[in-house]
């Protein structure tokens, strides 16, 4: 029993060795991915590792500010090119659970995926189902600045700006702006990523006119994604009051409009 007890005794001490022997690999690893990342040749030799991406005239640490002239990758059927990248956070917010994006920037981004790759992430008919989604961090976006963005060759915006935050589920948009030609878009307030994502929101839309010189949108949105409802003004080439229930996850997008206007 005598040398049973001690086997088991000298197998747990070198057990226990053997796991922190392991640990401190992890701990040494760890610390020196994030110490090279620090400096901008850390950063540049971890770009490098990463299968499919280029960048060029790169310069920066991803542990607070990085930027490049231009970056590609390639890989699972998808394409992308982004001009003038240039990405700046603070590492220290994540000690208080806090992940801050200071800026992000782009002068432009074309994305392109393969017919394979589009198929693959095509929906089915039938209604669509809403994720319940909640952030296991607190996420404050104080800029991004985004150029054209075109994909597979469509342009989807001319220029788009964000400024956001938010927590859990809970999702609070102080300003979004979106310009497509002659189209322009800004809106404000909150969105809950959860059960049919409730929302209240705030829209100023500005649209092409077929004559005159404008043609404005202003109102709210409310209820939820799910079921939405919208009570807009309409100003300028129409004047008028537009209210309408609809359900934007159904494919046949039922709606309920109705419009009140002098013109008609």
């Amino acid at each position: 029993m005598s040398r049973l007890a001690s086997a088991l005794k000298t197998s747990l001490k070198w057990l226990l060795i053997a796991l922190a022997v392991v640990l401190l690999l992890v701990f040494l690893i760890i610390s020196a991915v994030l110490l090279a990342l620090r400096s901008d040749a850390g950063t540049a030799w971890v770009l490098d590792q990463i299968p499919g991406l280029e960048t060029t005239a790169a310069s920066g640490s991803l542990l607070g500010e990085w930027q490049a002239e231009h970056l590609a990758w390639q890989g699972y059927g998808v394409t992308l090119e982004v001009a003038s990248p240039l990405i700046d956070w603070s590492p220290t917010c994540l000690f208080r659970k806090d992940l801050c994006l200071e800026r992000l920037k782009a002068a432009s981004i074309d994305v392109a995926m393969s017919g394979t790759a589009s198929d693959d992430g095509a929906t089915k008919d039938g209604p669509i189902t809403l994720p319940d989604v909640s952030l296991p961090l607190d996420i404050e976006i104080r800029s991004v600045d985004l150029g054209p963005l075109h994909y597979n060759g469509t342009l989807v915006w001319d220029h788009l700006t964000l400024q956001a935050g938010g927590g859990g589920s809970d999702v609070q948009i102080r300003q979004l702006a979106l310009e497509r030609e002659d189209v322009s878009l800004a809106l404000d307030g909150r969105i809950e990523t959860r059960g049919d994502w409730p929302l209240a929101i705030d829209v100023d839309l500005t649209l092409p006119p077929p004559y005159g010189d404008r043609w404005q949108v202003q109102g709210e949105l409310r209820g939820s994604v799910r079921d939405l409802r919208a009570n807009l003004s309409s100003s300028g080439y129409l004047d008028g009051q537009l209210e309408a229930e609809l359900a934007p996850l159904d494919p046949s997008l039922p709606a309920d409009l109705s419009l009140r206007s002098d013109a008609f």
